[in-house]
């Protein structure tokens, strides 16, 4: 049956439609781009600058480090601090420029401090890199000893006792967007002793 023109909808002309979807399909990546367009520049800058490998034992970090240990430490390599970090990781954060730590490609390495001492540490591993930095730790630490099963925030962490209390963590799933990178994060015996790094069976 033949509707009514009262009842007639009418559609986009064939014309018009292949804008809309040119438009839509040009507006995805761009919008990808714009959300990563901070990733993009740390992997640009990680691709295109002359930068040097350091070799650092996750065990020689202590909440004895402060900001000035950590200066004399890697005085020679770009070195940016501020006093705007995370809450819960500290009230100051220092970056530093590294192409690798230990051997495992690393885009920057951040040591964040609370009250003048070191708390947490991530070292900020390619995507690519995914697999190499899993077994880089399992060389030196063994297996993991705890792993959570469901994502939380999206992230399913893998840890790693540490002499002295401290505590190392791992992204287990390598991120479906090429463009994020993965974290082998350190935490203090003194963060691990009062939020807890492990929880009990």
């Amino acid at each position: 049956m033949t509707p009514s023109p009262g009842q007639q909808t009418s559609s986009p002309p064939a014309s018009l439609r292949g804008i809309l979807l040119a438009l839509l399909f040009c507006a995805l990546p761009a919008t990808y781009l714009f959300l990563n367009k901070d990733r993009i520049r740390e992997y640009w800058l990680y691709l295109t600058e002359d930068r040097q490998a350091v070799r650092l034992a996750y065990t020689a970090l202590s909440a004895d480090w402060t900001e000035q240990r950590l200066r004399e430490r890697f005085g020679h390599l770009p070195l940016r601090c501020t006093s705007s970090s995370p809450r819960h990781l500290g009230d100051r954060a220092c970056a530093v420029d590294v192409e690798s730590h230990n051997g495992i490609p690393t885009v920057f390495m951040t040591f964040f401090f609370t009250s003048g001492r070191l708390s947490h540490v991530s070292f900020n591993v390619p995507w690519w890199a995914h697999a190499s930095a899993r077994r880089s730790i399992e060389s030196v630490h063994g297996k993991r000893v705890a792993a959570q099963f469901l994502p939380l925030s999206g992230v399913r962490l893998e840890g790693w006792r540490l002499p002295g209390g401290a505590a190392l963590f791992y992204n287990s799933d390598r991120s479906m967007n090429p463009l994020e990178w993965n974290s082998i994060f350190w935490s203090s015996a003194e963060s691990c002793a009062s939020r807890g790094c492990f929880t009990p069976r």
